[in-house]
């Protein structure tokens, strides 16, 4: 009789776990679908915004007219690169944020697959779609963007806004870029999706699960990267 009262009582908390992720479209799906948004808005930036006018212009004072018809002409020549890069950065950030998130799973003592997570690190992703769509259209209706910099040191909501990016090295961009709100929006809804999965765990703890794991992960990504970009420049 206990054996079938435990029963009894799991069960629907497992079926709500379970119906909540399946409710979720499948993770080709996702990968489908945010690839070719990404695509999309990369093919706008790149034959709306940053056009060869706007590369001419930040070149023309450094390069002779020979070599920036070069350039233009390498960068005409691999244009399918939009096609193809977008859903490697996809895959290797989902990836990224399903280890870390998967490393805090197993540090308190839970068990969720990794695929499981790799798919609520897809769903998470329309967060970071929506900071470029908010880049892209500010740039074709807002931004007077006369060389590339104008546009590519535009990040919304970051911390990058309230300085001047021309004062600043390279490397203190990648931070400053970095720490916005769309980062901290993405902590939230990743802790949203992945409560469901874990047992006796309120939402505050798995956005604190969350933020330990990922944003550990992040912290150590942006150092790391911030470090070697100062050492290039």
């Amino acid at each position: 009789m206990e054996y079938t009262t435990n029963y009894a009582l799991s069960e629907p908390h497992e079926h709500s776990r379970n119906s909540f992720f399946d409710s979720l479209p499948s993770a080709w799906t996702l990968f489908a679908f945010l690839s070719l948004a990404y695509i999309t808005l990369s093919v706008v930036s790149y034959f709306l915004i940053l056009t060869d006018t706007v590369y001419v212009h930040s070149m023309e004072q450094k390069l002779t007219a020979e070599r920036i018809e070069e350039a233009l002409a390498m960068r005409s020549e691999y244009w399918w690169s939009l096609a193809v890069l977008p859903p490697i950065l996809l895959s290797i950030r989902a990836a990224f944020t399903a280890i870390c998130c998967s490393v805090g799973v197993i540090m308190i003592g839970q068990d969720i697959s990794y695929g499981k997570v790799f798919k609520i690190a897809l769903a998470a992703e329309v967060i970071f779609l929506l900071a470029m769509a908010v880049q892209v259209g500010w740039g074709l209706f807002v931004l007077n963007v006369y060389v590339p910099e104008d546009y590519t040191d535009f990040a919304p909501l970051s911390l990058l806004q309230f300085f001047d990016p021309a004062s600043l090295k390279l490397w203190m961009k990648h931070p400053l870029r970095t720490l916005n709100l769309f980062e901290v929006a993405y902590c939230f809804v990743l802790a949203y999706f992945l409560k469901p999965l874990l047992k006796k765990r309120d939402f505050m703890q798995t956005l604190g699960l969350v933020s330990a794991s990922y944003g550990l992960g992040l912290l150590l990504w942006v150092v790391a990267l911030a470090f070697l970009l100062l050492q290039v420049s």
